[in-house]
């Protein structure tokens, strides 16, 4: 049920921090900040989105999935790594100006 790149709703995705043969996809994401700059690569292009915010939330929360009106990434990993009992949510708006 979610969104993709450049269309309207909650783009979720979500990644490991580690992996058994190293570093995940979300292995930096716990540094990001409100105002920092994500790009995210489809089929469809490159997609600039700037974060607006970051918080933890229980594991069961299932709320971040929900869909939304306008177009919203929401990349979400475990953490703390290896525990697995929260997650980091990072939320971001498209930036403006056209795809990369």
């Amino acid at each position: 049920g979610s969104a993709n790149p450049g269309e309207p709703g909650n783009i979720a995705i979500t990644g490991h921090v580690d992996t058994r043969y190293g570093p995940g996809v979300f292995a930096r994401l716990a540094e990001l900040r409100p105002g920092d700059t994500v790009i995210v690569r489809s089929a469809d292009g490159q997609f600039v989105y700037q974060v607006t915010e970051t918080f933890v939330i229980p594991e069961d929360d299932v709320t971040v999935l929900r869909q939304t009106g306008s177009e919203l990434l929401t990349l979400i990993t475990c953490v703390p790594d290896g525990v697995y009992a929260h997650r980091l949510v990072v939320r971001a708006q498209r930036a403006n100006g056209p795809a990369l």
